[in-house]
């Protein structure tokens, strides 16, 4: 007997569980909509230091820009990207960059990606720079 009512209560519930529509949750996330886009992108060798120099189309929603280096394939998903540094976004023209940190044979990438709020909104191309030497 026991057996008989556990069956049926498990089949009702079962037909009750199927039967109610699942609940949706909706996320709005309110974000500035940013439009702008980088309008050029340098990077080059200055004594024991790299210097990056960058411009945008339009600063306007952007809070910050993220400088990000890598040894690595730049296309490669798996990449390991170290931030340099993070630059403050003044509604200057250009921005201005230097790498101080010990610097290495071979070739490194830089990447500029420019924040609004604590999401990135565009990502810069990719400049490479060659160390011959230390």
């Amino acid at each position: 007997m026991k057996n008989v009512i556990f069956i049926a209560t498990l089949l009702s519930c079962a037909q009750v569980s199927a039967t109610e529509p699942p609940i949706k949750k909706s996320t709005t996330i309110s974000q500035q909509q940013f439009t702008g886009s980088f309008s050029f992108f340098r990077g080059h060798r200055q004594g024991k230091n790299i210097t990056l120099t960058w411009g945008m189309s339009s600063n306007a929603g952007i809070d910050q820009f993220v400088v990000e280096c890598t040894y690595e394939d730049p296309t490669d998903p798996y990449s390991v990207w170290s931030t340099k540094g993070v630059v403050a976004n003044t509604n200057l023209r250009s921005f201005k960059f230097e790498d101080v940190t010990d610097v290495y044979p071979g070739t490194m990438y830089y990447r500029i990606i420019a924040m609004s709020g604590n999401a990135p909104s565009v990502v810069s191309q990719i400049e490479s720079i060659r160390i011959v030497s230390h």
